[in-house]
């Protein structure tokens, strides 16, 4: 007779504990979802479009648009959300560029290009 080191209950055994160490193991490494929500604004494109619709930009033109800017962040901040926005990198000056978000933010640049706009929807 053939003697074995191990018999089919051992294989069994051994097998049922690799399938199980090996789903603990894969489930600690699976990506974990980020918590807290975020809304993407490109200031420089909402910006852009109103001073090209308006060629008498003024300079109370400008404090309007800095107001509105700042009550659409606020309005996003005061429900929960990291505002992240779109910055351009210049040549002399440094700059992190965010390349990457968890998830797909809530994108408010059309919304602060409508805060810049009459109350009529009209484009100045």
């Amino acid at each position: 007779m053939k003697k074995t080191i191990f018999n089919g209950y051992h294989m069994l055994v051994i097998v049922m504990l690799t399938a199980l160490i090996t789903m603990v193991v894969m489930v600690n490494l699976l990506p974990t979802k980020p918590e807290g929500k975020y809304a993407l604004l490109d200031k420089e494109a909402a910006v852009a479009e109103i001073v090209f619709a308006n060629p008498a930009f003024s300079d109370d033109d400008r404090k309007s648009v800095v107001e509105a800017i700042n009550a659409v962040q606020k309005r996003y901040t005061d429900q929960g959300y990291a505002v992240l926005t779109k910055e351009s990198c210049k040549s002399d000056v440094g700059a992190i560029v965010l390349a990457a978000v968890p998830g797909k933010p809530l994108d408010i640049t059309q919304e602060l290009v409508n805060a810049f706009h009459p109350a009529n929807g009209d484009k100045q």
